[in-house]
């Protein structure tokens, strides 16, 4: 009876372990990417396999411009996330009027995530 709890307490700790182990989220993983004009932008990445997101030191959110393929910083207009016209690492976001820490809200995040548990085509490794 003895071993029984014992094996019993033990799978109940794995088990609360292992519910921390599903998304791996990181916080400013120091990245580089290259704009267009070969010029070198240091960045850092933050956010898990659901939502990830390239931002600099001040917390401003980077993204690759969909016409010109820059990467720019993050603005809010009309209440919408777009690519601004303020280039990363050359403009000072600051004098554009850019709001620091611009992110998708937690309901867009938990319906990508929830998008992400129902189709098995977006995840990077097989599903049996």
């Amino acid at each position: 009876m003895r071993y029984v709890k014992c094996y019993l307490f033990l799978v109940l700790v794995y088990w609360v372990v292992s519910i921390n182990l599903w998304s791996a989220w990181l916080n400013d993983v120091p990245t580089t990417v290259t704009q267009p004009d070969g010029s070198v932008l240091e960045c850092l990445a933050s956010g898990d396999e659901f939502h990830n997101w390239l931002h600099d030191r001040e917390g401003y959110t980077i993204i690759p411009h969909p016409k010109t393929a820059y990467y720019v910083y993050l603005e809010k207009k009309d209440g919408e996330l777009v690519a601004g016209s303020a280039i990363a690492g050359r403009d000072n976001p600051r004098s554009f009027g850019i709001a620091p820490h611009l992110n998708i809200s937690k309901e867009q995040y938990s319906a990508k995530r929830a998008l992400f548990d129902q189709d098995p085509s977006l995840r990077n490794t097989p599903v049996t």
